[in-house]
């Protein structure tokens, strides 16, 4: 999935370093890249980088993007629209598109999703197999792993003594619906915790 944040003056979702250099090249990545909800709109609505947002499709796709999660405001009707303008204003070829096509559906053979139920393991795993304990307590293995504490050496940093202050660089520490962000809907049931809070709970004042 790409993004909604840009690198080097490139949308995720239109970059052709990110997408085209490092995932197909480098990575040699055969699967599709879906965009995140509404980051193809973003191209051209919100980071500016084409005028319309059927150039915005168009850049998207050409860089290694195939398939759009629309706006869940309009259910993606705006994005749809623009495939086939773009289409017809000769800034997508049908190839492009074929592209992308075959990539889904390449991916949609191989889960089975056109055998018989019978044939096709992943469709016996039940819904209580979502969600889990186990699914908890990897994440949260995974969260703990992935934390970086930086030392001040030699005082590199002009901080004050940090028994009474904690520094976070987080740049939302006291928000946490920025953790789920358009996921919250499906999450509702979870509870998470904003960064600050969680700290503030863990270290004794």
């Amino acid at each position: 999935m790409c993004a909604y944040n840009s690198l080097n003056g490139q949308p995720a979702c239109a970059n052709t370093t990110l997408l085209g250099e490092f995932l197909r090249h480098d990575w040699a990545f055969q699967g599709y890249v879906v965009s995140d909800c509404g980051a193809v709109a973003d191209i051209s609505a919100h980071h500016h980088f084409t005028e319309t947002l059927e150039q915005g499709v168009a850049a998207a796709m050409k860089a290694g993007m195939d398939i759009i999660c629309g706006d869940p405001r309009t259910h993606g009707r705006n994005e749809r629209e623009a495939v086939v303008k773009a289409v017809q204003e000769g800034l997508l070829s049908e190839t492009d598109l074929d592209l992308s096509l075959r990539r889904l559906f390449i991916a949609r053979f191989r889960l089975g999703m056109f055998d018989p139920p019978s044939l096709v393991p992943y469709s016996k795993i039940p819904p209580t197999d979502f969600d889990t304990e186990a699914h908890h307590q990897l994440a949260t293995q995974a969260a703990r792993e992935s934390l970086v504490l930086l030392k001040n050496k030699d005082r590199f940093l002009p901080l004050k003594s940090l028994r009474k202050q904690l520094p976070s660089s987080a740049p939302t520490p006291t928000v946490s619906t920025s953790l789920l962000a358009t996921t919250m809907e499906h999450l509702q049931r979870r509870s998470p915790s904003c960064p600050a809070f969680a700290i503030a709970f863990r270290i004794p004042r």
